[in-house]
């Protein structure tokens, strides 16, 4: 069995927090994808977080009021939801503390780290180590975001103006084409 990559996205001002996480993860076997180990001087840091998302099999959200605010973690997990909808991947949610949460995330069991770092990160590695290829297809509860997902993208539609309802039917379309029909 393949090592698991897991790739973590957090806001740079949890780094600490993030990097102790990161280091036993990677203690325990895992590839772990950690922006400060992975982009060196020089590189472009949107093709190397594209590249890392595209390798991972788990995309790890480190969430707190500052990461659920910043807009390159918002980007990262939401790249990560149509290979998730597929079930090529995960998004595992990380709560480090009391924060709103992203809408298609509220619904999704996440590791709980307010209450304890070494539980919380034993529930986070028994996600990761359960055998995803028991299975093809989406688990039930990606389907139901999917399909809130779909549902806000016709809502905004109805409501944009004819140039924009093209590019919002195109978006529509591609996300359909990894349900089976």
């Amino acid at each position: 069995m393949k090592a698991p990559h897991v790739f973590l996205s957090y806001a740079s001002e949890d780094r600490e927090d993030v990097r102790r996480l990161a280091l036993d993860l990677r203690r325990a076997g895992i590839n772990v994808w950690l922006d400060e180990w992975e982009i060196k001087v020089g590189e472009s840091i949107s093709r190397k977080i594209e590249d890392g998302i595209a390798r991972c099999d788990y995309l790890a959200i480190w969430l707190t009021e500052r990461s659920v605010n910043s807009g390159w973690v918002d980007r990262e997990w939401r790249a990560m939801f149509v290979n998730e909808i597929r079930g090529d991947a995960s998004i595992l949610p990380l709560l480090a503390e009391d924060c709103r949460l992203p809408v298609l995330l509220r619904d999704v069991k996440y590791a709980d780290f307010r209450k304890g770092y070494d539980q919380a990160l034993q529930d986070l590695m028994r996600s990761i180590f359960h055998d995803p290829s028991s299975s093809n297809l989406p688990r039930p509860d990606v389907l139901l975001r999917a399909a809130a997902y779909l549902l806000g993208w016709y809502i905004m539609a109805a409501l944009l103006p004819a140039a924009d309802k093209e590019a919002m039917e195109t978006n529509i379309a591609r996300l359909l084409q990894v349900f089976p029909h």
